[in-house]
């Protein structure tokens, strides 16, 4: 308010820590309320495209903003604050879940073409039941080995996805079958229907890219840094940024870093010439545009350091002088232009450095830069844990399921090959593993086992019932179009953070875009491939088995022949 008073040819620029929280708390306010209706009407559309009926495709996306409504109900009364990880959740929840939906309803639309209402919707919820029902538990699963992170933000994320795919996955097999009893929904336009066909030079071209894309993926990633900067999680051409490079370009310096200076005792006379070598020390840092002290005050004004310690005691002086003293201490400001984490680290060793020269005073550095540092430094370091936990843990469920150490390994083909690509795409599109990306990883294991499941499972079925030569290719022509309707959607919905003011929520969009589409080719070419390939192993060992058990007969036939001459 008091900035618009001035003229209009001034021109001012707002910096600082409180303005990035601020810019942060504005951001966040549109992912909640915003972004949730634009992600609504993009699912919708697609669902549309693949299920062919207005109300049906209107179902899934519903219930899964009604379980993110229900996911920030639950943040609210547990007193989780929605921070700029936390405010995701919803988002996640609305993504993640709402083909459990779409597979429901789906399945009831296939049956519905060939049977009554009731008779469908009993088949459509017997065939998904245990398909969502393992593909909720591995996707939260998955998002609460985050609860195993150093970081808070992390920990309560992990636990509000993990609820609202609970919740949607409740509202998919209940609610949502309860609806389509009272209404007999049934397809009114052309349904997307796409076909892949097993060992076509399509798949089995994009199969061997992939192969090859995975093996250079090192040479990619080898590249990638662990770095964090608050300054990029906007945008370049924000508002903020702007100011900031303004800042930097005029003053030299954004955020300060401060030292406080304490000593046994009063600060003396003696003191103030060794005070104007500790600022000719740190004059002398690399990034170091500068510091500002009493002693600024003591040499412009001539006045003896111990006198201006004495006048800062009282009223009129602490009014003056809170900014370099608080009590018997002193504090010196440190003007860097530094804003990411790595920097913040370099720069702190530097000053400790010199402060370790002065043995007499005891201090202590700290500065805003150096709570995202602090993050930074836990990155990796969580990153690695929760990729190892989740990993371990949907491995072992599947084995639990599956019961077939083949099938399980190739199930999880596609996310171990989806997070090694994540990371080549953050060296590829020159992004940091950062607060923000260091969730991707977690997110897409949690959305790509759901089509390696529901792909898996519906094999097996068809393999028990059917003939198995045909399996695959029956299992690919019913499960495809959903997973393609489903990876489409997922994008879509992502792909509205592009347009946030954020640029950490862009980049997340970038990354879980790239992801997902990869998840979804691995899943519909690769996986396929491996089945076959196990099936053609299978065949050969049961071949020799044969083969030696003929040999076998024959070997005790002829003994007996012989005697039988004889």
């Amino acid at each position: 308010s008091v900035l618009k008073d001035l003229p209009k040819n001034f021109d001012y620029n707002v910096t600082g820590t409180p303005v990035v929280d601020y810019g942060i708390q504005k951001s966040v306010k549109q992912l909640i309320f915003i972004f949730p209706p634009a992600l609504f009407f993009l699912m919708w559309l697609i669902y549309f495209l693949r299920l062919g009926d207005v109300r049906s495709a209107m179902l899934p996306p519903l219930f899964a903003a009604l379980a993110a409504g229900f996911t920030y109900g639950i943040a609210a009364i547990i007193g989780v604050k929605l921070d700029i990880l936390t405010s995701t959740a919803g988002l996640f929840v609305i993504v993640v879940s709402s083909s459990y939906g779409l597979h429901v309803i789906d399945r009831y639309l296939l049956f519905r073409s060939k049977q009554g209402h009731s008779g469908a919707l009993m088949h459509a919820i017997k065939d998904e039941a245990p398909s969502l029902f393992l593909s909720a538990l591995t996707t939260a699963v998955g998002f609460l080995t985050f609860l195993f992170s150093s970081m808070k933000a992390m920990k309560e994320l992990g636990l509000l996805v993990s609820l609202g795919v609970g919740f949607s996955f409740a509202f998919s097999l209940v609610v949502i079958p309860a609806i389509i009893s009272l209404i007999d929904l049934k397809t009114h336009h052309k349904r997307m229907t796409i076909k892949f066909k097993l060992g076509s030079k399509t798949g089995i071209g994009i199969s061997i890219a992939m192969l090859f894309l995975l093996v250079i993926s090192p040479f990619f990633i080898k590249n990638l840094e662990v770095n964090s900067d608050q300054f990029g999680f906007f945008k370049k051409s924000s508002d903020l940024v702007r100011s900031a490079e303004v800042s930097k370009k005029y003053f030299g310096w954004v955020v300060p870093f401060y030292i406080e200076l304490q000593k046994d005792g009063n600060f003396t006379a003696k003191d103030a010439a060794i005070i104007e070598n500790i600022l000719d020390d740190l004059h002398s840092i690399k990034n170091v545009r500068g510091t500002s002290s009493i002693m600024d005050i003591v040499d412009n004004f001539n006045i003896p350091l111990p006198i201006t310690m004495i006048f800062s005691r009282t009223e009129r002086g602490q009014e003056f002088l809170n900014e370099f003293v608080e009590g018997k201490n002193l504090r010196i400001m440190v003007k860097t232009p530094i804003t990411d984490a790595v920097g913040a680290i370099t720069l702190k060793t530097s000053i400790e450095d010199v402060m370790n020269k002065y043995p007499q005073y005891t201090y202590t550095v700290n500065s805003p830069l150096l709570n995202f540092a602090a993050l930074n430094m836990n990155t990796s370091k969580n990153q690695i844990m929760t990729i190892l936990m989740a990993s371990g843990a949907i491995f072992i469920l599947l084995l639990i399921v599956f019961r077939n150490l083949r099938y399980t390994l190739i199930a999880i083909v596609p996310i171990v090959g989806t997070t090694i690509m994540n990371f080549a795409y953050m060296a590829i599109f020159g992004l940091n593993l950062d607060v923000g990306t260091s969730i991707v990883s977690g997110v897409l294991m949690g959305l790509i086992i759901d089509y390696s499941i529901h792909l898996m499972l519906r094999y097996r079925t068809i393999k028990r019932e059917k003939d198995e030569t045909t399996a695959i290719q029956k299992a690919m022509d019913d499960i495809g179009p959903v997973i393609v309707a489903s990876g489409l959607s997922l994008a879509a919905g992502f792909s509205a953070l592009f347009f946030t003011s954020m640029k950490i929520y862009s980049d997340l969009a970038l990354l879980l875009v790239f992801g997902v589409a990869t998840g979804v080719v691995m899943t519909l070419f690769t996986v396929p491939m491996l089945l076959r390939l196990n099936e053609m192993i299978k065949a050969r060992l049961s071949a020799k088995k044969s083969s030696k058990q003929r040999s076998k007969k024959q070997a005790v036939a002829k003994p007996v022949n012989a005697e039988k001459r004889i």
